[in-house]
């Protein structure tokens, strides 16, 4: 067997945002097809499908996903759930180089805000029980281990400063390249000095 380069041929994808209107299903039928247009393919063409999502049990109670997904996207082709997408298109790209499969859909989806409190409340068991059951959020945690992060390394003064602003420049970064970017949430430019007053109120 020649050696074969896996090629993403076709892409699809939803607008970021809450999307409280839509259900997750809903939104992986549309990237999903969205990629397959662009493709110039249709499923009849598909010889399997790798599919992520983490939460998507909870939030939707769903048991088993890829029977689901199957009778969804009406795909009666092999169905592999992961729970990263990086292991999804990990697992795709070994299917095509292994001559196993030539053409593959890959795909994720995540709806954090469906039932927050419930997500929140597990995100929180799985990073950290004892911050959990002390009262502490994620945005608090991520705080301490930013605080902790200085301490260790000793870092003060200008350096302290200019770190902060290294961070900062981070959201500058996002918010530049979404303005022109039509799936992305927030489509506004954003200044080093609103993300630093933000940081003290968060």
């Amino acid at each position: 067997m020649g050696h074969r380069c896996p090629a993403i041929i076709g892409v699809g994808r939803t607008r970021f945002g809450e999307h409280y209107e839509k259900a997750p299903e809903k939104m992986v039928q549309e990237a999903g097809l969205t990629a397959l247009d662009s493709a110039g393919i249709e499923r009849k063409n598909l010889d399997a499908c790798y599919f992520s999502d983490y939460f998507l049990q909870i939030t939707n109670k769903i048991g088993i996903e890829e029977g689901f997904l199957s009778e969804l996207l009406e795909l009666h082709v092999h169905m592999e759930k992961t729970r990263s997408f990086s292991s999804a298109l990990l697992n795709a790209c070994f299917a095509v180089q292994s001559g196993r499969h030539d053409l593959v859909l890959v795909g994720g989806v995540e709806k954090m805000t469906d039932r927050w409190d419930k997500i929140r409340d597990d995100l929180m068991l799985l990073e950290d029980p004892w911050s959990y059951y002390a009262g502490c959020t994620p945005e608090a945690n991520h705080e301490l281990m930013l605080r902790e992060y200085v301490r260790k390394h000793k870092i003060s003064g200008e350096s302290l400063n200019k770190f902060y602003i290294a961070l900062a420049q981070i959201s500058v970064k996002n918010h530049h390249h979404a303005m022109n970017n039509e799936y992305a949430q927030f489509q506004r430019e954003v200044s080093v000095d609103r993300v630093l007053k933000e940081r003290s109120k968060a």
